[in-house]
């Protein structure tokens, strides 16, 4: 359904809400879709902006963590508590990140940072020093 929405006013964001409005015959009310996207504009609690991978290590990342998770696309402003990562996955992504990046990451920093972009310029950082 997601296919069928276009970005308003060129932004590309993720919204929660309780349903999408359609009509009686099932599709999806664009002039509806637009007036909630105009008050979250205004009030924007609940709405989360998606940003894609800017460079090889986010994609890297971004690409990695598809494969563990179970989502379509990963923004670069999540963190790993809030795509569900437990303490299972925590763990298999510091072994998986230092096998395929040569980086140690523990656990504990997985949990505590603050999104994906930050934990991609940590990467990067660590892979520059290693040469």
């Amino acid at each position: 359904m997601l296919d069928q929405v276009e970005p308003h006013n060129g932004t590309n964001v993720v919204a929660i809400v309780g349903s999408i409005p359609t009509d009686p015959d099932g599709t999806i009310n664009r002039e509806n879709c637009v007036a909630i996207a105009e008050a979250l504009e205004r009030t924007p609690i609940g709405l989360f902006r998606y940003e894609p991978p800017a460079d090889q290590t986010e994609v890297a990342l971004v690409e990695l963590l598809l494969e563990m998770l179970p989502y379509q696309r990963i923004s670069m402003t999540d963190n790993l508590p809030m795509l569900g990562a437990d303490s299972l996955v925590i763990v298999e992504l510091s072994a998986v990140l230092s096998e395929r990046f040569g980086v140690q990451v523990g656990a504990i920093e997985l949990f505590e940072v603050r999104d994906l972009r930050g934990l991609a310029a940590r990467l990067a950082a660590s892979m520059a020093l290693q040469g």
